[in-house]
C-alpha cells in the first residue's frame, strides 16, 4: 500500500511543480492532494519530503483561499524544519505562515513569525530573507495603525534590496512605502513611489504586486485627485491581472475599490454589485479583514447614497463585531465613527456622540492621525448644531493642525470654517436652549 501511496503523492507533487498556475485542475483535484499530504506528513523523519510538498502546494492554497489548510500544513512543516535544523526552510515557512496569519487578521501571531524569520535570516547571513522579513514586519505594523513605524521597516528593507540587487523586493518595498505615505496624508510622495514601483514589478514579472500597484494608483487618483473614471481604469487593469493569475483574494480587494469609485460617481447599483461580489468572495475565502472592510463600505453606501441609515447601521454593527473579533483596530475605529454619524443623522444625537467619542479614542490610540482629524470634524459639526461652539472649535482645530502639518491643499478653507465657528462663541457665549 505504501508504494501506491508514494506514487499517488509523487504524481500530485510533480504536477503542482510542473503546472503552478493550473487553478482549474487544482480545484478539481484538491481532495486527492489532501490525501497525498496525509501520507507524506505521516512519514517519520522525512522533513525534506514534507517541505517539498508544502512548497509545491502552497501557491495553490493561497490563491484559492485555503488559508486554514495552509496554516495547518505550514505549522507541521515548521516543526519538521526545526527538528531537522534546516534554517533556510524554516525561514521560508515562517515568512509564508506570517503572511497567511496576517491575511486572516491574526496580526500578533504574524508579527511573532516575521520576527523569528528576521532573526534566523541574520544568523545565517541571508540578506534577501532579511529584507523580506523587514518589509513583512512593516506591513503588520501598518495594519496595526502605525504607518510611521512601517515606513522605518520599509526603508531598511529597501536599502538592503538595492544593496544586493534584488529588484523584485525593491519593487515591493517601493509599493509598500507608497501605501504608507498615503496613510500619513502625503499623497504626492505616495504617487512618486507607485510610479517608480510599477515598471520594476513588470520588469521582474511580479504579477501579484503589479495588480496591487494598479489598485493603489487607482486609490490615489480617486482620493487625491478625485478622478474616479481614471481610478476605475486602473482597477479594470488590475482585475485582468487577478483573473490571469487566479488571485481570488486580490480580485476581492480590487472589486471593493471599484465599488468605492462607482459609489463616488453616484452609480449606486453598480457599486452595490461590486461590493456584493467582494463580500461573497471574502466569505468564501475566509478573509475576515476583507469581509470587515466590505461591510463598512456597504454601510457607507446605504447611508451616503440612499439615506438608508438603519440598513447602514446594521452593516456597520457587523463590521464592528468582526473588527473586534480579529483585533483590527483601524476598522473598529472607522465602524464606531460611522455608527456615530448615522445615529446622529437619525436624530439619535446622544448615541451618535457616544459612538463618535469611542471611535476617536481608538483612532487616537493607534496613531491614525488622518482618520482622527476627519472624524473630529464630523463630531464637531454635531456639536455646532447643538450650539456647543467651543467644543466644536476644539475638534475642528485637530483637523486644521493635521492638515497644516502634512500640507493639505484645503487647509485654508477649513481654517476659515474654524474661524467662523469661533466667531459664534463670541456671539453666543452661552449655549442656546435648543439646537440651531
Amino acid at each position: 500500500m505504501s508504494r501506491v501511496q508514494e506514487r499517488h503523492a509523487r504524481y500530485y507533487l510533480n504536477y503542482c511543480q510542473a503546472y503552478p498556475e493550473d487553478w482549474v485542475w487544482f480545484d478539481g483535484e484538491w481532495p486527492q492532494i489532501q490525501r497525498a499530504w496525509s501520507w507524506v506528513s505521516t512519514k517519520p523523519g522525512d522533513a525534506v519530503a514534507l517541505m517539498t510538498y508544502f512548497r509545491a502546494v502552497l501557491p495553490f492554497q493561497r490563491k484559492s483561499g485555503l488559508y486554514r489548510e495552509a496554516i495547518a500544513w505550514g505549522e507541521q512543516a515548521l516543526r519538521a524544519t526545526r527538528t531537522s535544523g534546516d534554517r533556510e526552510s524554516e525561514i521560508f515557512v515562517c515568512s509564508h505562515l506570517g503572511q497567511i496569519y496576517r491575511y486572516l487578521g491574526e496580526r500578533h501571531r504574524a508579527l511573532e513569525l516575521h520576527e523569528q524569520c528576521l532573526e534566523s535570516a541574520r544568523e545565517i547571513g541571508d540578506r534577501r530573507a532579511e529584507s523580506i522579513a523587514l518589509r513583512a514586519q512593516g506591513i503588520v505594523y501598518f495594519e496595526l495603525g502605525k504607518p510611521h513605524t512601517a515606513i522605518e521597516f520599509y526603508n531598511q528593507a529597501l536599502a538592503i534590496s538595492r544593496e544586493i540587487g534584488e529588484r523584485r523586493v525593491e519593487g515591493q518595498c517601493l509599493h509598500s512605502l507608497g501605501i504608507a505615505y498615503t496613510e500619513t496624508g502625503e499623497f504626492h510622495i505616495s504617487m512618486e513611489f507607485y510610479d517608480r514601483a510599477l515598471p520594476i514589478v513588470r520588469e521582474t514579472g511580479d504579477r501579484e504586486t503589479e495588480s496591487n500597484v494598479l489598485v493603489s494608483l487607482g486609490i490615489a487618483y480617486a482620493d487625491y485627485l478625485g478622478e474616479f473614471r481614471t481610478a476605475i481604469e486602473f482597477y479594470e487593469k488590475a482585475l485582468v491581472v487577478d483573473d490571469e493569475i487566479g488571485d481570488r483574494s486580490g480580485k476581492c480587494n480590487t472589486l471593493t475599490n471599484m465599488g468605492i469609485a462607482y459609489k463616488n460617481l453616484g452609480e449606486t447599483q453598480t457599486a452595490i454589485q461590486c461590493y456584493e461580489q467582494a463580500l461573497a468572495l471574502s466569505r468564501e475565502l475566509g478573509r475576515r479583514p476583507v469581509e470587515c472592510s466590505v461591510l463598512g463600505n456597504l454601510g457607507s453606501l446605504y447611508a451616503d447614497n440612499l439615506g438608508e441609515f438603519r440598513i447602514a447601521i446594521d452593516f456597520q454593527l457587523q463590521q464592528l463585531a468582526i473588527a473586534r473579533e480579529i483585533g483590527q483596530r483601524r476598522s473598529e475605529g472607522l465602524a464606531l465613527v460611522n455608527l456615530g454619524e448615522n445615529h446622529a443623522a437619525l436624530g439619535e444625537v446622544a448615541t451618535g456622540i457616544d459612538f463618535y467619542e469611542q471611535g476617536l479614542g481608538v483612532l487616537r490610540e493607534i496613531g491614525e492621525r488622518r482618520l482622527e482629524a476627519l472624524a473630529s470634524w464630523g463630531l464637531a459639526e454635531i456639536y455646532e448644531k447643538m450650539g456647543e461652539y467651543a467644543r466644536a472649535a476644539e475638534l475642528m482645530q485637530l483637523r486644521v493642525d493635521y492638515e497644516r502639518k502634512v500640507g493639505h491643499a484645503e487647509v485654508e478653507k477649513h481654517a476659515a470654517r474654524l474661524e467662523e465657528v469661533r466667531g459664534k462663541i463670541v456671539l453666543f457665549p452661552i449655549r442656546p436652549d435648543k439646537p440651531l
